[in-house]
């Protein structure tokens, strides 16, 4: 506990689309937004009430872009 963790999200072949990104928590019920909308990274200090916390990044894909 108290050790600073920073989850990270690479994306690959989103190139020719519009899309925002959400982290998720989960401590067993349901998930939370947390951190900044379109944020890669997300940075946390780990507590005992997080050690068992289930962690993911939400891709919503708004609009495809015409590639020509």
């Amino acid at each position: 506990a108290g050790v600073v963790v920073t989850l990270a999200a690479s994306l690959h072949g989103y190139e020719n689309l519009v899309y925002t990104l959400q982290w998720e928590m989960s401590d067993g019920g349901d998930w939370v937004p947390v951190g900044q909308l379109n944020a890669v990274t997300y940075s946390f200090r780990l507590t005992e009430a997080l050690y068992n916390a289930s962690w993911r990044i939400v891709v919503n894909i708004t609009e495809a872009k015409v590639v020509q």
